[in-house]
């Protein structure tokens, strides 16, 4: 009756606004950000080069170096493993806020 075709017109009503929707959703904002010379260049300047096989060990400090380019990045202070379970605690903790954001 007129019940059923009321709901049937319902329904295709409903399909078509949903695929409408899709079709003509808004896209999300663009931003575009600049990068900066030295972020582009596939040779950083002004930074030595270390070989690899001169490194010294150190138990105060890690060197860091780009290895396909042996770019030099510099050296951090070695971090004990109390250090590290605390920090990864931490950023778990961050992580809980963060998902809400």
């Amino acid at each position: 009756g007129l019940a059923a075709s009321a709901l049937v017109a319902f329904k295709a009503l409903s399909l078509v606004k949903s695929i409408l929707g899709v079709v003509f959703q808004q896209s999300p904002p663009k931003v575009i950000v600049p990068i900066e010379p030295t972020e582009s260049a596939d040779v950083l300047l002004n930074v030595s080069k270390i070989d690899p096989s001169k490194l010294c060990s150190s138990k105060n400090k890690v060197q860091l170096f780009d290895p396909a380019t042996y770019d030099n990045l510099g050296e951090v202070p070695v971090t004990t493993k109390a250090e590290v379970e605390e920090k990864v605690h931490k950023a778990r903790e961050a992580q809980k806020e963060w998902r809400k954001s």
